[in-house]
């Protein structure tokens, strides 16, 4: 679809994807924190004190896995 559209604007493919590629983690950013903000994405049961309590997941308290070593 970008070529298709680089193609139509008659703008260079690589040069259309280097704009692209500089605003494409801030979308992402902005869609993770949309997921976060809408109760999506629960981490796993932890208690740490940062931990978040969602009320669709049961009102545990969730946040990221706790870092473990590689045995």
């Amino acid at each position: 679809a970008l070529w298709l559209f680089a193609r139509k604007i008659n703008y260079g493919f690589l040069r259309l994807t280097d704009l692209v590629v500089l605003y494409a983690p801030i979308g992402i950013f902005c869609g993770r924190l949309a997921n976060f903000v809408n109760d999506e994405l629960w981490g796993r049961i932890t208690d740490v004190p940062w931990a978040v309590r969602f009320p669709s997941g049961g009102y545990l308290p969730r946040g990221p896995p706790p870092r473990c070593a590689i045995t």
